[in-house]
């Protein structure tokens, strides 16, 4: 790939870089949402951790499930947000 400076008259289009920047944004965006089923402890070590992580990255298409192993204990306080 040869790279070749623009002349000192022209300057990018900055709607161009705009639109450019925003796609892959929104492409990244998309799939960071939480899918399937996630275990606990396995994807993740406590429930604080994967409520915190559902918070942050949304619920994608088809939801999730959290499977928590039988006999796993854990405390934690509030505030924990559960978003709906």
């Amino acid at each position: 790939m040869n790279l070749v400076p623009l002349p000192l008259n022209q300057n990018p289009n900055p709607i161009k870089i705009r639109v450019l920047f925003l796609s892959f944004l929104l492409c990244q965006v998309s799939m960071a949402q939480l899918s399937e089923i996630k275990t606990i402890p396995g994807n993740y070590p406590t429930i604080a951790a994967a409520i915190a992580d559902l918070n942050v990255q949304g619920e994608g298409t088809g939801g999730v499930t959290f499977s928590i192993a039988a006999g796993h204990t854990e405390t934690f306080s509030s505030p924990t947000s559960w978003n709906y």
